[in-house]
């Protein structure tokens, strides 16, 4: 589980009524325990999987790597983490991640 406050910041929300409708519009479900509220991190696993499907064309097996912490697939990952310019320009691929992406990413594994 995952506080709802860290992914309110790590999304850029400014108030948790953004974020509340942003996890209504994307399926998440929120939990309230005692004060805080927590949301599924599975759940984000997902939307950040779908986004990568969008603008990576090696998205299922970086997150198969990622998820099964597999040492064989770690050639592959930096491989395609860093593809070849061609690559890059054909997938119109940005050289690096926000810092918010990043840190969500961090959050999640």
């Amino acid at each position: 589980m995952i506080e709802v406050e860290d992914i309110k910041e790590l999304l850029g929300y400014a108030d948790m009524r953004s974020l509340k409708t942003f996890c209504e519009a994307n399926h998440i479900p929120l939990l309230r325990l005692g004060r805080k509220i927590y949301t599924i991190a599975k759940f984000l696993q997902v939307i950040v999987f779908t986004q990568l499907k969008i603008n990576y064309p090696g998205a299922e097996e970086a997150m198969r790597t990622i998820e099964y912490d597999n040492p064989e697939f770690t050639e592959f990952i930096q491989t395609s983490l860093n593809p070849p310019k061609k690559t890059r320009e054909k997938f119109n691929l940005k050289a690096k991640n926000s810092p918010a992406v990043e840190k969500l990413l961090k959050k999640l594994n």
